[in-house]
């Protein structure tokens, strides 16, 4: 990998030398490590010249990542996914043809402009009629998926790069959701699913837009392990008495499956929950939606949601409702050892409900479907009672909590305003923010109202307000190095006299302590540096004056505003 790290670098693109491969497992915790990045074709091209000519003027062995084992994936709990561990492999000889051939035919689709992507199986067929490649005769189309996956995972470069698309789904949804498509010939087409008793298939390429319509928000996703369960609820009016989207795999879920699950999260901003069955394979695509799946954990960082609740059969259930366990069927020796497996995953652990479920797998040695409920107590009862009971007790778990923050949030403003009118009588006016930074400040970050804004007409106040912080400190010693190689990879392009100016010096000691400045006067570099890290949650304090268009841009969750009496010159920018 030294080789294509130095092409990286050499070609000046935004790329990390210290994160190539292998990774140290320690440093697997850097939450940047497992990302890819889209690489232009001339860029991508002089890559996979590099890399090919320096195996083979170097004679070594082609290695590539390793994604199969549990020990390829690194479980991290700061952002709740499995990340890839950097663990390689020596190829055999079969699939270093294989690996070169597919390198060769994806350099010709990349200089060809505007060239269509491939799917797994058009490659394998490119593959099968080339002349050249010795190996065709033992190529098969998994091999051939696998390969494309790896070179992925090598290269750090999303499939996109390497003229790659993703395979048909088998992904079904429906509900509550309105989403538009544009098709080959850019003519728009809204369709809205709440009105429909039926399923859509997805086609995540053509989606260009999702959002729930006004006459039928929906509150939550719902993600069910199999299309009948999902044909059930939706023949069943589901949807109309309890507005959601229901979204299905159909078992084991594709890659364009995970990413519209991730959309629909990221978009709607609302719940998410997985309806699994009482066994390990439910648990285990339960995994695939809520921390992501080793065989592809260098992009489960776009494929799961950390945030996804467990509404599936559990061991409590069936006693709650007086299933006997006689009934129910015996788990085979494989299922027994996948569930052994998965109970000993630090994220299971991290998960009562899920870590509960495998308990009573486990020790019962039996396994149930979802169906059972509506066999054993009527029609209708998984989506009129199981259901709602079981959302019921989500909500109020998010409610109480939001309540908590919500009279936090009225403690914190109540005690600010009294402290603002209490010292605009005194001599403290002009430094009123100064007072109040430390208390204020503190509160935020005890109650997670971060990030933060802080507002200053003043240019001259904003650093001063900055400068009067020096005994905080928001970021934890893996954030603060993580923060520094940001910045000296953002600074790496400037020449040394520039590196060594007091206005970028004197920045690094302030993100590393989880505070920025923002301000029209600051050089361009530092302005770009702040905007990258404050998304990221690196500074979750950040002074700005008159930016107001950046809260919607940045989610912020909490705005403090200098001085509220300043009276506005016509010159200011104000929102």
């Amino acid at each position: 990998m030294d080789e294509i790290t130095a092409a990286l670098k050499d070609l000046r693109i935004n790329y990390v030398p210290e994160t190539s491969f292998p990774y140290e497992r320690e440093n697997a915790k850097d939450k940047k490590f497992d990302n890819v990045m889209d690489i232009n074709p001339e860029v991508m091209i002089e890559i996979i010249d590099e890399w090919l000519q320096s195996i083979e003027r170097k004679g070594i062995p082609m290695r590539l990542p390793r994604r199969t084992r549990p020990e390829d994936a690194v479980f991290v709990s700061s952002i709740s996914r499995f990340v890839h561990s950097g663990t390689m492999k020596v190829v055999t000889d079969k699939t270093h043809g294989i690996v070169t051939s597919l390198l060769k035919i994806v350099k010709e689709l990349l200089l060809v402009k505007d060239s269509s992507l491939c799917t797994p199986r058009k490659f394998y067929y490119l593959l099968k009629n080339d002349a050249s490649c010795e190996c065709r005769d033992h190529v098969t189309p998994d091999n051939v998926n696998e390969c494309l996956i790896d070179l992925c995972c090598l290269f750090r470069c999303t499939r996109k790069s390497l003229k790659l698309n993703y395979a048909t789904s088998s992904c079904l949804f429906g509900g509550c959701i309105e989403y538009e498509e544009i098709d080959i010939n850019g003519k728009r087409r809204v369709t809205d699913c709440s009105g429909m008793l039926r399923s859509y298939q997805l086609h995540l390429d053509h989606i260009h837009s999702v959002k729930t319509p006004k006459s039928c928000p929906a509150d939550f996703v719902l993600i069910v392990e199999k299309l009948a369960v999902l044909e059930t609820l939706i023949e069943e009016k589901f949807c109309h008495k309890f507005p959601c989207v229901l979204v299905t795999g159909c078992g084991q879920p594709d890659v364009q499956c995970r990413m519209f699950v991730k959309m629909l999260h990221d978009t709607l901003r609302i719940p998410v929950c997985a309806l699994v069955d009482f066994n390990a394979y439910g648990i285990e695509i339960m995994r695939s939606f809520k921390v992501g799946s080793f065989n592809l954990a260098h992009e489960n960082y776009k494929l799961t949601v950390p945030s996804l609740k467990f509404v599936g059969l559990s061991g409590k259930d069936l006693q709650e409702y007086n299933i006997q366990i006689s009934k129910l069927m015996d788990m085979p020796l494989k299922e027994l050892g996948k569930a052994n497996s998965l109970r000993d995953e630090k994220w299971v652990k991290n998960t009562e409900d899920v870590s509960d479920s495998l308990s009573c797998n486990i020790a019962w040695k039996k396994r149930a479907d979802i169906e059972v409920l509506d066999i054993e107590k009527g029609f209708c009862f998984l989506a009129n009672e199981y259901l709602p009971k079981k959302g019921n007790a989500v909500r109020v778990i998010e409610g109480s909590e939001k309540n908590k923050s919500s009279a936090a949030l009225k403690q914190l403003l109540a005690t600010s305003c009294f402290l603002f009118f209490l010292l605009r009588s005194s001599f403290a006016y002009i430094n009123i923010f100064v007072f109040l930074v430390l208390f204020v400040y503190q509160m935020i970050m005890e109650h997670k109202f971060q990030p933060v804004i802080a507002f200053s007409i003043s240019r001259r106040k904003c650093e001063q307000h900055a400068l009067s912080m020096p005994t905080l400190d928001f970021n934890t010693e893996e954030e603060k190095d993580i923060v520094e190689q940001v910045f000296e990879n953002s600074i790496h392009c400037l020449n040394e006299e520039e590196r060594g100016l007091p206005a970028i010096e004197s920045m690094l000691p302030f993100l590393r302590w989880g505070i920025a400045v923002q301000h029209s006067g600051l050089l361009p570099i530092i302005k770009e540096l702040v905007e990258l890290l404050f998304p990221a949650c690196e500074g979750p304090i950040c002074h700005r004056n008159c930016q107001l268009s950046l809260i919607v841009r940045n989610h912020v969750f909490c705005i403090l505003v200098d001085d509220l009496l300043h009276m506005v010159q016509p010159s200011q920018d104000i929102q």
